[in-house]
This record gives structure tokens, C-alpha cells and sequence, in this order.
């Protein structure tokens, strides 16, 4: 190596070149260290569960959607917080129940119950099986 940046080098104490040799060292195993700690199976609950909250939301999404559909006035829905949503009885459905308050077409509030069966499609989406209200 020569030209400027080998003169630089040259210059400074060989304590200093052998303490930055070693510092990069070990930052590379500091990064080396944490990618692998990431990687290691104690972890991999955490992300599973994170996919699986990511997935119910994606199921209450949905839902929510089919619900409003349903609606004689969807614009006044206001859903309520307490939903539940669980693996159904079959591969890839899903059931989410609910509470919201709407207006009917003759602009009186309801509130009612809700309950969407939700299956998976094979493109990543969601279909309503059914989708069932009870005051």
C-alpha cells in the first residue's frame, strides 16, 4: 500500500495500529455475536407469536370489513374493544367475535353482536364463511 493513507499509517504507534486492528475485531464478533443470538431457537416463540398476533389482526381486519358490508349504514359503525379471535374448527378458519354500535336506515342506534367465520385463501387473504348478528 502506498500514497497518503499509508504515510498516515506508518506514522502512528504500533501500539495504536494493533489497538485498532483488534477494536475492529471485535466489534465484527460483537455483530457476528448478536446476529447469531437472534437466530437461535429461544427467540423463535417471540416471532411466532408476533406472527401469530399479525394473523388474528389480519383476521379481525377482515372481519371488521365483512361486518361493515353487512350494515344498513356502515359509515356510523364504531367497534367495540373486546374481541375475541380463535383458531376455528377447521384447517385455515378462523372466528371472531365482537360488539358493534350502528345506526339502522331509519337512523336509530343498535348495538349487536357479531360473529365472522374466516377462512384463510391461498393467496394470503381472508373469505367470510359466515357472518351472524344477535342483538
Amino acid at each position: 500500500m502506498s500514497g497518503p493513507a499509508s504515510e498516515w499509517w506508518g506514522r502512528r504507534p504500533p501500539l495504536l495500529r494493533v489497538g485498532v486492528v483488534v477494536g475492529c475485531a471485535l466489534v465484527a464478533l460483537g455483530v457476528i455475536g448478536l446476529v447469531a443470538e437472534a437466530r437461535t431457537p429461544a427467540n423463535r416463540p417471540a416471532v411466532n407469536a408476533a406472527r401469530a398476533r399479525a394473523f388474528r389482526n389480519g383476521a379481525f381486519d377482515a372481519c371488521e370489513g365483512f361486518v361493515r358490508h353487512d350494515l344498513e349504514v356502515p359509515a356510523t359503525a364504531l367497534f367495540r374493544g373486546n374481541v375475541q379471535v380463535v383458531k376455528g374448527a377447521s384447517s385455515g378458519e378462523w372466528v371472531v367475535r365482537g360488539s358493534v354500535d350502528a345506526e339502522n336506515g331509519f337512523g336509530v342506534g343498535i348495538h349487536e353482536q357479531y360473529t365472522c367465520t374466516m377462512l384463510t385463501t391461498d393467496t394470503g387473504g381472508w373469505a367470510s364463511e359466515r357472518v351472524t348478528f344477535t342483538p
